[in-house]
């Protein structure tokens, strides 16, 4: 994300929206995430429940782990949507050193 979603009107919202390919893409615009060492939340609930998750992870967790958020790109990898009941499970991957 390039804004903040609490504050950000919801169709003003910019993120990055990312594919897994291989090396031998030659599509435009296309980017190697850096790997490292990332925190890996597993998030499964409702849609709604994600930024509550992710505050908790930022102003809780991150400040007591001993780590520091690195400057890389940050990863929600979704494993399941279920938009009939609001549900989803995804992999919130936070870059750290």
């Amino acid at each position: 994300f390039y804004d903040d979603p609490a504050i950000t009107e919801l169709n003003c919202c910019m993120c990055d929206i990312c594919i897994t390919t291989n090396e031998s893409c030659r599509l435009e615009n296309v980017t190697t995430v850096k790997g490292g060492r990332f925190a890996v939340y597993r998030f499964e609930g409702k849609i709604e429940d994600i930024f509550c998750a992710l505050q908790g992870i930022f102003s809780v967790w991150l400040p007591d782990s001993g780590y520091e958020m690195d400057q890389r790109y940050g990863l929600n990898i979704y494993r399941s949507i279920d938009r009939e009941n609001d549900q989803v499970s995804m992999d919130l991957c936070i870059p750290i050193k």
